[in-house]
């Protein structure tokens, strides 16, 4: 029931809908490596090939955050749904950053 009130422009919702799906990510260096690989994910629109260049990663690097990411999250990110509301997540992270 969180993402319907997000979508909706709830300003409670969001906070609490990035803070539940990235807040997490940014703790420590391993999150911080996740935050990023997040973020670029959903800059790139999920292009694995892409997003390692632009982090600067072996494919297989990418391959396991996006795993962790997945794990951490809750989310199934092979999935339409769960792609977007990372992407959703992320936008309005760097849009409070």
């Amino acid at each position: 029931m969180l993402f319907p009130r997000v979508l909706k422009g709830d300003e409670g919702a969001r906070r609490v809908f990035v803070a539940r799906l990235l807040g997490q990510l940014d703790d420590g260096k391993r999150g911080q490596h996740l935050l990023e690989t997040a973020l670029a994910l959903t800059q790139e629109g999920f292009h694995l090939q892409h997003s390692a260049e632009r982090l600067g990663v072996h494919i297989s690097t990418l391959r396991y955050r996006l795993e962790k990411l997945s794990e951490l999250t809750g989310l199934d990110l092979e999935s339409v749904e769960g792609r977007f509301q990372l992407q959703m997540a992320a936008r309005l992270y760097l849009m409070e950053q």
